[in-house]
């Protein structure tokens, strides 16, 4: 991990101030607003691909 990560997860987890962190959820979804019918295969394509492969790293 670079510098900066590892900040950014000591300051999360606590490590600096001993807090024990049981668990972390890092979630971010997308959601289409108007009628299936209606939205472009394209859309529908990245909205499943944010919400069902946004949390498999690459």
């Amino acid at each position: 991990m670079n510098q900066k990560l590892n900040g950014t997860v000591a300051i999360v987890t606590g490590a600096s101030s001993g807090i024990r962190l049981d668990i972390l959820v890092n979630y971010a979804g997308l959601m289409l607003l108007g009628h299936v019918a209606d939205t472009d295969v394209e859309e529908w394509e990245r909205m499943i691909s944010i919400n069902q492969l946004g949390l498999i790293a690459r």
